[in-house]
């Protein structure tokens, strides 16, 4: 028994060390168990729990939530209200890239953003308050506002249903039907079929699990 003591406080203290020493690697692939089929991979289309769930580890959004439950930039790179807060001017992040190897631009945002308004539930709440939203620059997009509110930066945050940004060519294919990624696919276990791979931005800054649990929060028009 003292012995069997022995070497789990052996393997508890280097079993650690020995998974730091290994180098972080890009690519490979992630097997988890889930509860059920996620209806869809496109958060833009479902509010189901399931796709959330799996998909908020690898959609980005324009902004997260911190461990406070605030509003704070991710693919965004800063931000500033205007007009009494009926503008917002949004800095995206530079050279932050797709899978496919493209460079994340406004108009990507632009168009994932409209079809997000066009198709999403919560997205749907969201433009009832917005007058317009413009490419100001390949880095800059400005979202004008029908009357005053910082209840947008909530709804960019949020992560069921989420404003998650594609490629522009990825938004424009799919019009308002289910987006339909080109190059390998994912298959689902236990069906004959696939899901798209997807091409989404990926940032270097990313927040902690704490900062991405969902909240409950009312906002709109």
């Amino acid at each position: 028994m003292k012995t069997l003591i022995t070497a789990l406080v052996l393997m508890l203290a280097v079993g650690p060390a020995l998974a730091q020493e290994q180098p972080p690697r890009m690519g490979g692939v992630l097997k988890i168990a889930v509860i059920g089929e996620p209806p869809s991979l496109d958060l833009h289309s479902t509010t189901a729990t399931i796709t959330y769930q799996i998909m908020f580890h690898v959609y980005e959004g324009l902004f997260t939530y911190d461990k406070s439950f605030t509003p704070v930039p991710m693919l965004a790179e800063s931000y500033a209200a205007a007009d009494g807060g009926r503008r917002y001017t949004i800095a995206l992040r530079k050279g932050v890239r797709f899978h496919n190897g493209k460079e994340m631009t406004s108009a990507d945002v632009v168009a994932s953003l409209t079809r997000w308004g066009k198709v999403a539930t919560l997205g749907k709440t969201a433009w009832r308050n917005i007058e317009a939203i413009e490419a100001k620059d390949p880095s800059t997009v400005v979202i004008h506002l029908k009357q005053a509110s910082s209840a947008i930066l909530f709804g960019l945050a949020e992560y069921n249903n989420a404003a998650a940004i594609y490629p522009k060519e990825v938004v424009d294919a799919a019009g308002d039907g289910q987006v339909r990624g080109g190059g390998a696919r994912t298959k689902r276990t236990g069906s004959s079929a696939s899901w798209p791979r997807i091409p989404t931005p990926r940032s270097a800054r990313r927040c902690s699990t704490e900062s991405r649990r969902s909240s409950t929060r009312t906002w709109g028009g």
